[in-house]
């Protein structure tokens, strides 16, 4: 019976280790990997087309921090991100009335263009690795989706309406017999934010690969019956709906296995607030107004988007609008935590109904990260947004400061920084 149970587990130990050699994984972590935040849960994987060649790509990936891996022609995966951190890959995005799907996806990044085919070792190493991110956090076939599904575009000169069509990448990777060879045996075959009427068709070409059975309208809207309609709107969350509670821990699928670690963040640079989402409108931030105090109202900071500082209890919804519970909206809470409503939706609703006395709010913002030697303010905004009205500088003593205000010179290490995004 020992005998037995030996050779049982030698077996297993083989087959797991047969499936991580499948993925010839190099580790290029991003200079940006240790101050992003992690995410809380994991529900889409995003597929991305390079539209250039590889070398170029995992430059401009590792710099940015833009993606958590890299499928190269020859089936070389990079990783470039820690796969549990948030990487700034899916930009403005939206799926079934989930907005910035950076804060719950890994992406995937793919060597080609979005209307090319994959070669051969290309296409078995993706499906290998999107296989195993599967397995890791239990992702159904339905929500391995495209940036060409899940981009959207704010209203502009040539269309007057929020858009889906903004981007074309990866937009081949969505055909029937491309995710058949990446082992997905479902696909959605209709955009729920279309026919939910949160977004309309801009790009009638794209939608046609993408939703090639999906009817529209002249307007750009979708031909659902009713009972399509009303199905989308009973099973898609709103934009700014709570998340649902964070997955609980899964074990370790082969692809944790077959990685190399990652530096770890140092334990003083731990931060929930997470990055990076779409702005709320198309216009510039305005400041909200805070509820009409008894007395001497507490004067607001200059800095855009930063919401007067909350002078009684009272709902979060007075002091920062219809989207109080939004990633984008920071809670800056009187006893030093920094949150976004969407974590606090998450764990401490009571907070956002019954905000204390005292809390700064910042909308339409993302954390960039932490000011330290190595990487100055440019760095994380960007040469010319880090001095911008709208980036705002919270200093480790809970000062905040306008980036016109700011002397990066002199920015003590830890200051928090939030740029529109």
């Amino acid at each position: 019976m020992v005998a037995l149970r030996t050779a049982l587990v030698s077996l297993l130990t083989l087959c797991v280790s047969s499936s991580a050699l499948a993925l010839d994984l190099e580790n290029r972590p991003s200079p940006r990997n240790e101050a992003r935040p992690r995410r809380n849960r994991t529900d889409f994987i995003v597929l991305h087309t390079t539209e250039g060649a590889a070398k170029g790509a995992l430059g401009k990936l590792r710099k940015n921090g833009e993606a958590h891996y890299l499928v190269t022609r020859n089936g070389t995966v990079f990783r470039i991100v820690d796969k549990d951190r948030v990487a700034y890959h899916a930009g403005r995005s939206m799926w079934g009335g989930h907005q910035d799907l950076d804060q719950v996806s890994v992406g995937i990044e793919v060597v080609g263009y979005h209307d090319r085919a994959l070669p051969k070792a290309q296409l078995t190493a993706l499906a290998e690795l999107v296989r195993q991110l599967r397995a890791l956090y239990d992702v159904p076939a339905e929500r391995v989706l495209t940036h060409a599904q899940v981009a959207y575009g704010q209203p502009n000169r040539y269309h007057r309406y929020k858009h889906r069509g903004r981007k074309r990448c990866a937009m081949n990777l969505a055909s029937a017999e491309v995710r058949a060879a990446l082992g997905l045996d479902a696909a959605p075959a209709r955009d729920p934010d279309v026919d939910a009427g949160r977004l309309r068709v801009a790009d009638r070409t794209l939608f046609a690969r993408l939703f090639p059975k999906v009817r529209l309208t002249g307007s750009g809207r979708s031909k659902a019956s009713p009972m399509e309609v009303a199905l989308a709107k009973l099973t898609a969350a709103p934009a700014d709906a709570p998340a649902p509670e964070p997955e609980k821990a899964k074990p370790e699928a082969v692809v944790a296995k077959a990685e190399a670690a990652v530096p770890k963040a140092p334990a003083k640079a731990k931060i929930e607030v997470v990055a990076k989402a779409a702005p709320v409108k198309a216009e510039a931030p305005r400041l909200a107004v805070a509820p009409a105090p008894t007395k001497k109202p507490a004067r607001a900071p200059r800095a855009r988007g930063l919401c007067a500082v909350n002078t009684q209890r009272g709902h979060a919804q007075a002091v920062a609008g219809a989207g109080y519970a939004a990633e984008s909206t920071i809670y800056m809470l009187p006893d030093g935590r920094v949150r976004t409503g969407a974590q606090l939706a998450r764990r401490q609703a009571g907070l956002l109904s019954d905000l204390p006395s005292g809390t700064r709010v910042l909308t339409d913002k993302r954390f960039g990260g932490y000011v330290k030697p190595g990487r100055a303010p440019s760095e994380i905004c960007g040469a010319t947004k880090w001095r911008s009205p709208d980036t705002v500088y919270r200093l480790p003593g809970g000062e905040l400061v306008a980036g016109p205000k700011v002397d990066p010179a002199r920015l003590p290490r830890a200051t928090m920084v939030f740029c529109a995004p």
